[in-house]
């Protein structure tokens, strides 16, 4: 065999070569042309990448086009039915007591996003003359009460749920508007389970299972209990609600009372 010095360089540049790139790319000549490969894949979609930012610009307006399409579409139904909404909203503050009230669904534009391009929000007036403004900040106790009732049972009907809970809608009520809130929760029962929790008896007489729920101190913990209420545990409890105590004025109103709701129970 010839020597050639020139040859045995070129392979021993060769093999170094190699033991630089097993160091950097792998330990098998396979793995190093397995990177190689995976390099010339980046690079070509580097090479690309105008094309392909191009396509995800048409994309991208394609989807504005059609998302603004489907707000509008949005926007429109809202605005139908925000009237609807707002009629069958006043129906049930009649109902409750409340004949001059007005209440509206104002929507109004806004920058798009998940929800669409409309701002929604309540706006009411609880007595002629006034301009609806933002329930939220004009609303009293006993007028907020009422009108969430309206609501709800309003949402009640579009949407049925089995059970519905009111946790002390009675707030800021007393005298008459109690009966009529009492009135419309026993209304609601036909269609629904309702869940209220009280302290009105114009209310608690209205149900059909009444249970008293007492907090006390037991040891070092506070404790809960719930009892249910029949017969004259009944009435002692309703007077109680009445009168402060159980006087025998009050269990008398109270036995009128329940028996007068009794009477008008749906039969």
């Amino acid at each position: 065999m010839e020597y050639d010095p020139e040859r045995l360089e070129q392979v021993i540049a060769r093999l170094e070569l190699i033991k630089r790139l097993k160091r950097k790319y792998g330990d098998t000549i396979e793995a190093i042309l397995a990177y190689a490969n995976e390099a010339e894949q980046k690079l070509q979609a580097l090479e690309h990448q105008s094309e392909r930012r191009e396509a995800i610009e048409q994309e991208l307006t394609q989807a504005q086009a059609e998302a603004e399409q489907l707000c509008a579409q949005l926007s429109e139904l809202r605005r139908a039915g925000a009237e609807r909404f707002a009629q069958a909203v006043q129906g049930h503050l009649r109902e409750l007591a409340m004949e001059r009230a007005l209440f509206e669904v104002a929507v109004t534009p806004k920058p798009m996003d998940s929800s669409g391009v409309d701002a929604i929000e309540f706006l009411f007036s609880a007595n002629p003359g006034e301009p609806p403004r933002p329930l939220n900040k004009i609303a009293s106790g006993g007028e907020m009460s009422r009108v969430m009732l309206a609501l709800k049972a309003v949402l009640a009907d579009a949407s049925p749920v089995p059970t519905l809970v009111f946790d002390e809608i009675d707030a800021g009520l007393g005298g008459r508007t109690a009966y009529y809130v009492g009135e419309k929760l026993a209304h609601l029962a036909e269609h629904f389970q309702i869940l209220c929790i009280t302290h009105l008896p114009q209310i608690a007489s209205r149900a059909g299972t009444h249970f008293l729920i007492e907090k006390y101190v037991e040891g070092e913990r506070t404790r809960v209990s719930i009892t249910p209420l029949t017969g004259e545990a009944r009435v002692a409890e309703i007077a109680r609600m009445l009168a402060g105590e159980a006087t025998e004025t009050a269990l008398q109103h109270a036995r009128e009372l329940l028996q007068k709701q009794a009477e008008e129970a749906p039969v």
